[in-house]
C-alpha cells in the first residue's frame, strides 16, 4: 500500500544549542529558555538516578 503524504510540507525543526556538542529539538510552542531548562532538569534527574544506583 502506498503511503499518503500530507498536503502541507512538514515544518523544519528548530534546534537549540546547549553547548558545543549538544543540540536539542525545540517544541513549536515553547521558548528557547524553557526548552533549555526542561533539558537540564531531565539531565539532572538522570545524573541523580545514576548516582543512586552506583551506591549498591
Amino acid at each position: 500500500m502506498k503511503k499518503v503524504k500530507p498536503e502541507e510540507p512538514l515544518k523544519a525543526r528548530k534546534l537549540i544549542r546547549i553547548n558545543d556538542y549538544t543540540w536539542i529539538e525545540k517544541k513549536a510552542n515553547e521558548s528557547d529558555e524553557a526548552t533549555r531548562e526542561r533539558f537540564l532538569q531531565k539531565l539532572a534527574k538522570a545524573e541523580n538516578a545514576r548516582d543512586y544506583h552506583s551506591e549498591f
